[in-house]
């Protein structure tokens, strides 16, 4: 319930939604759930002891990150439910990023999409800094966990500051990038709301670039309180890095990586709306879900023994 967005009331977008559409969101979900749970993360999982190459990958064949095996499969699980949910995404602003380089990403945090956005298009693989609840959901909490993503408890101050210190850690031993929404929490009106301390905790002992990232149509495609996202294009916007000035307070780098964000919310791209894009990407859409509706009934089929 909590990573898939369907608890809560149903908002008004819901009931002005027509039986159709409403019928095929359902459909959509169920696909994307039978996926994920039964196809996705059990391979996922089942490859994940690939990770122990990862060391010699890199130490004696120079393969940096982004481009180790693991971070290539969840590059592909992310696209691949992004079809299935029939969400094409325009990324712009990539050149901001120097994939040779560490960075703590700050990205505004407006649907249940966002990580997934960053996973399947961005050109740094970030290991994901979440609530907790997310990763108590069997196979696919457990997949989180295997590759390397870290739990928040938001409850428990001790145990939060544990966890983003484990983040910490892993991005200095290994030198790999975090994502973290530094508002918190899923913002329920679309528009950037208050940050919170900790990710500027994290990004003072790290002194990495902040690269800020805000995604545009995502709200739109999935408020809170619909049951699931709708069809349709979504944009992600990667800013310039925010750098640690000397002697800058962590309150002075948050305001300026908040400002960075809010003048480019302002600049919003054409182009986007609900509705199954066409082309190409919409034929794999459907191509896709009939893949995945034929592998379940063949699953089920064998499960039952008819």
């Amino acid at each position: 319930c909590a990573s898939f967005g369907v608890c809560g009331s149903v908002s008004s977008a819901m009931k002005e939604l027509s039986l159709m559409a409403r019928v095929m969101m359902i459909f959509r979900f169920f696909i994307l759930f039978f996926f994920i749970m039964f196809l996705g993360c059990p391979l996922m999982l089942l490859v994940s002891p690939v990770r122990i190459l990862h060391i010699p990958l890199r130490k004696y064949f120079g393969v940096r990150n982004s481009w180790l095996p693991l971070d290539l499969v969840q590059q592909l699980f992310a696209r691949t439910c992004l079809l299935l949910a029939g969400i094409r995404v325009r990324v712009e602003g990539k050149e901001n990023l120097d994939g040779h380089q560490a960075f703590l990403c700050m990205y505004s945090h407006v649907s249940n999409l966002d990580p997934f956005f960053l996973m399947a298009h961005s050109p740094i693989s970030f290991k994901f800094v979440g609530k907790k609840a997310v990763f108590l959901v069997p196979i696919f909490g457990w997949a989180a966990r295997a590759y390397g993503h870290v739990p928040i408890d938001r409850g428990n101050r001790e145990k939060a500051v544990a966890s983003l210190d484990h983040a910490q850690n892993k991005a200095k031993k290994w030198g790999r990038s975090i994502a973290i929404a530094p508002e918190g929490t899923r913002s329920k009106t679309g528009e950037l709301q208050d940050f919170k301390k900790g990710a500027f905790h994290v990004a003072e002992h790290l002194q990495l670039p902040i690269a800020p990232v805000v995604f545009f149509g995502a709200w739109d495609l999935w408020p809170p309180g619909q049951f699931f996202a709708l069809p349709g294009t979504a944009v992600v916007r990667f800013l310039p890095p925010v750098l640690f000035e000397p002697g800058q307070s962590r309150e002075e780098v948050a305001l300026r990586v908040r400002n960075t964000m809010l003048e480019s919310l302002k600049d919003k791209p054409k182009g986007l709306a609900r509705g199954p894009p066409g082309g190409l990407f919409f034929l794999g859409h459907l191509l896709s879900n009939g893949a995945i509706m034929a592998a379940t009934g063949l699953g089920f089929r064998r499960l039952l023994g008819w």
